[in-house]
């Protein structure tokens, strides 16, 4: 199967930089009221604050995320999970990185 984005003519940036660039990008898509930590993370940053950035796993040059939100709206849900996607997508080509699998799920409903 063809690559169907190949990475951008750019080295990769490092694993820091683009897992804070990730996550700059999802709170940046209309929808998402927030990044919802993994149990690790949680438990990583307990009295330190919301941790930065998305944990990643690079996988024979292929960078895989998952991603946990929460959303403003359940009538677009799925919409803003497909819009989360296609940002990550772009923001790992963007920085160097070729994307593999890319697993969002929404955990919750907020005011915001």
């Amino acid at each position: 199967m063809p690559d169907l984005e190949p990475a951008a003519d750019r080295a990769p940036v490092s694993r820091a930089e683009l897992s804070r660039a990730a996550a700059e990008a999802v709170l940046a898509v209309p929808g998402v009221s927030r990044i919802e930590p993994d149990l690790r993370q949680a438990l990583r940053n307990l009295g330190r604050g919301a941790a930065e950035g998305l944990p990643m796993i690079i996988i024979a040059e292929r960078t895989e995320v998952a991603v946990e939100i929460s959303v403003t709206d359940p009538r677009t849900a799925y919409q803003v999970a497909q819009d989360v996607r296609a940002a990550l997508r772009t923001c790992l080509t963007r920085l160097g990185h070729r994307p593999g699998v890319i697993t969002v799920s929404v955990l919750g409903l907020t005011d915001r």
